[in-house]
């Protein structure tokens, strides 16, 4: 998840410790350096991918952790697959493709399929799969968090799209916990997902007041506006 300095673990015995239980729950993989003397070391390290195998007869769960323990949560219920299948959840650090008008809200991954080794390229389920994410508030810093969605990658649209609307409108869920800081939302087929949210409006004045000449008929004000952001211009003539 990015790049982390290791300095030592008898310096930093918290770090150490938390990196070897990354390592237990297969977030990380760890490599033990020996040295005489102290080393600087950056170390990028990636996201390891989970895969599990579906069977059409049963329910299967896939669950990721983030640095933050914040997981993100797969339910595939029996027969949401037609035939066995293995299926990878990828997390990433980042969307890969970003979105025009909300901004990234720190969750992303990748859900893909294959059968005996061959990729299934836009798979979908028969039955709808619930994602669940668990989110931090920092996460949503100058976020509107009641807007926050899960978005998916349409290649052929070339856009962000709303993940819940994958699924027909019987099986379509989209719920938003924000006591809890718990997003859930049914998808019906597998892509790259992220979770976006547009910037919090910012009030600006770019008049206290004025006085117009009495022939006025109107006034022009002309404001620039930063991308991504909402800008709500108030005051009074």
């Amino acid at each position: 998840w990015g790049n982390v300095d290791v300095l030592g673990f008898d310096t930093l015995p918290e770090l150490y410790d938390r990196m070897m239980e990354w390592e237990s729950d297969g977030i990380v993989k760890n490599y033990v350096v020996p040295s005489a003397t102290w080393e600087h070391i950056d170390f990028h390290l990636d996201p390891l991918p989970v895969e599990v195998q579906v069977d059409p007869g049963t329910s299967t769960v896939i669950t990721t952790t983030d640095p933050v323990d914040n997981q993100t949560t797969v339910e595939i219920p029996a027969g949401a697959a037609t035939s066995t299948v293995t299926v990878e959840l990828l997390p990433q650090t980042a969307p890969v493709e970003q979105d025009d008008a909300y901004q990234f809200a720190g969750d992303a991954f990748s859900l893909t399929a294959s059968e005996n080794g061959i990729p299934l390229d836009e798979y979908g389920f028969a039955q709808p799969v619930t994602v669940t994410l668990e989110y931090s508030d920092s996460d949503l810093s100058g976020l509107v968090e009641a807007s926050l969605s899960l978005l998916y990658w349409d290649e052929l649209a070339g856009d962000w799209l709303d993940a819940a609307d994958t699924c027909s409108v019987p099986d379509y869920l989209k719920s938003l916990d924000m006591v809890n800081n718990v997003l859930t939302v049914h998808i019906c087929h597998l892509s790259e997902f992220a979770t976006f949210a547009p910037a919090k409006a910012e009030t600006i004045t770019i008049l206290d007041s004025l006085l117009l000449p009495t022939n006025a008929a109107h006034l022009v004000a002309t404001v620039g506006v930063p991308v991504g952001k909402t800008i709500i211009v108030e005051g009074q003539v």
